[in-house]
């Protein structure tokens, strides 16, 4: 069975990876050395139709999910800064964790399938937007040479981790941003969602794509996509009325989780064809297109029976 899952997790991961490239050969930065690319993000409240953006589930069946991208306490809460160095090393910091390392081999920033460990994060995501060579593609020292110099990347996250936020996808998709613009590159909103996904799956968090839209997109949305291997995502923009927000609140009850364990078990469960977890999915996709439908026509009760349905199939996908 552990080969079965692991074959079946390998699969998937290669489906996702295939639509987005990697960069085969460095470029010389966009940026000069006195120059400072900061990048800030929402968050996203998830408030319908989670778990069927994430592949398999949405490359068989397409997603769609409603929701929210906000600050906290008026603040963007997810940042990503880079800048050139000329020591011709990389060398991450993470600001809220008081962490800081340094690297000068390629093969210590490809060691990045732990996402319990702070740096893996940005570790996968310096492969992936080119500033680092992938195994087979030339040494660290080549590529920065090629760069200009070497990166000085910072990170910043004033959320809590496993807090449900959507902050690791967020802060990938800043990341990825970040990276892309100290190579002179602006990615569109559609590569920068398959990056990201291809980061959560090389991270081993294997997520969907309505966190990092959820964050990129402003405002309240409805995001949908068509079966298939691209997963490109339709927005519809939606808004709360005034005295809507005027009757809720965010509060945080100070549980973490982190998504992985969790994640797993719901594809598992979809991939051996549990007939439970996809009569659910299928729910799930009809109360993201009702609740969208209850904001549009700012109809607030059906908005709370949306809600509290959603509540109840979350906890029959995940009973924990």
């Amino acid at each position: 069975k552990a080969r079965q899952k692991r074959a079946a997790f390998a699969a998937v991961a290669a489906a996702v990876a295939q639509r987005a490239p990697l960069p085969d050969a460095p470029r010389p930065a966009g940026i000069q050395h006195d120059q400072v690319v900061w990048v800030t993000t929402p968050a996203r409240l998830d408030l319908a139709g989670g778990w069927t953006d994430t592949p398999p589930v949405s490359l068989e069946g397409g997603g769609s999910v409603v929701n929210a991208a906000v600050t906290l306490n008026g603040q963007y809460p997810l940042q990503a800064m880079a800048k050139l160095n000329d020591r011709f090393t990389i060398r991450l910091t993470s600001i809220d964790l008081g962490e800081r390392v340094e690297f000068r081999h390629g093969a210590e920033l490809r060691d990045h399938a732990d996402p319990r460990h702070w740096a893996a994060l940005p570790k996968a995501a310096l492969v992936l937007a080119g500033i680092a060579p992938e195994a087979g593609r030339g040494s660290l020292a080549r590529w920065l040479k090629t760069l200009g110099g070497g990166l000085d990347l910072t990170l910043f996250s004033a959320l809590p981790k496993g807090s449900g936020l959507g902050s690791s996808s967020i802060l990938g998709a800043a990341v990825l941003a970040c990276l892309a613009r100290v190579r002179g590159e602006t990615p569109s909103l559609d590569r920068l969602n398959r990056m990201t996904s291809v980061l959560e799956q090389r991270m081993g968090t294997g997520g969907g794509w309505q966190d990092q839209v959820g964050g990129i997109v402003p405002g309240v949305k409805w995001i949908r996509t068509q079966p298939g291997p691209v997963q490109a995502p339709r927005i519809r923009s939606l808004a709360f009325p005034a005295d809507w927000t005027d009757r809720m609140c965010l509060y945080y009850t100070g549980q973490k989780r982190l998504a992985r364990g969790i994640l797993e078990n719901v594809v598992w469960r979809y991939l051996s064809g549990d007939p439970a977890t996809r009569q659910t999915l299928a729910a799930l996709r009809r109360g993201a297109s009702a609740l969208a439908e209850a904001i549009a026509e700012r109809d607030y009760e059906a908005f709370l029976r949306g809600m509290d349905g959603y509540w109840t199939l979350k906890k029959q996908i995940d009973p924990g």
